[in-house]
């Protein structure tokens, strides 16, 4: 049903949502080539994402009329590391061999609080604990840790044909 009552549609506009979102991602890597041939590479990264998220329907909302306020807060860290080590070798003339072997290990942490109010006692600035109901709080948090290692062998014939083999292991905390 339509209304143009002017109480009604300030109502609707009265609802209140505000979210921030807060991320950081740093990376390094190093490399070393201490013989011909041979080389070494270290990458680590960190990426950590939060979020904040509030919403309040006032007194008197069209369609929660005592009022409601939520909040939720969400969070992620992740951190991985990779490290591969390589070594080529001249085989015979214009056959050439690569010979890889490394490791992968990347950890994530996840987590979420909800909260939630009913009853707000008065139009104005409010907080969750200022409702007159305050509903059971909702946590989750996981932590997932994923893990693999690899061998790979790469042979090289005049640099123009390649022909790879390799073999990879993973391993995750959440099988």
């Amino acid at each position: 049903m339509a209304s143009y009552n002017y109480a009604v549609l300030d109502s609707v506009l009265m609802y209140d949502i505000n979210q921030r979102n807060d991320r950081m991602i740093l990376g390094v890597t190093g490399t070393w080539s201490p013989l011909r041939g041979m080389s070494h590479k270290l990458t680590i990264g960190y990426d950590d994402a939060r979020a904040e998220e509030k919403f309040v329907h006032p007194l008197n909302y069209i369609t929660d009329r005592p009022g409601r306020i939520g909040l939720q807060n969400t969070w992620s860290r992740s951190l991985s590391t990779d490290y591969v080590v390589s070594q080529q070798v001249s085989l015979f003339s214009g056959l050439s061999a690569t010979l890889s072997g490394g490791g992968q290990l990347v950890q994530r942490d996840r987590g979420e609080v909800q909260l939630q109010g009913t009853g707000l006692p008065t139009p104005g600035d409010h907080t969750v604990s200022s409702a007159n109901t305050q509903l059971a709080p909702d946590v989750n948090e996981s932590r997932v840790i994923t893990g693999g290692f690899l061998v790979q062998n790469m042979f090289a014939f005049k640099d123009r044909y390649f022909l790879t083999a390799g073999v990879r292991v993973d391993g995750n905390s959440a099988f």
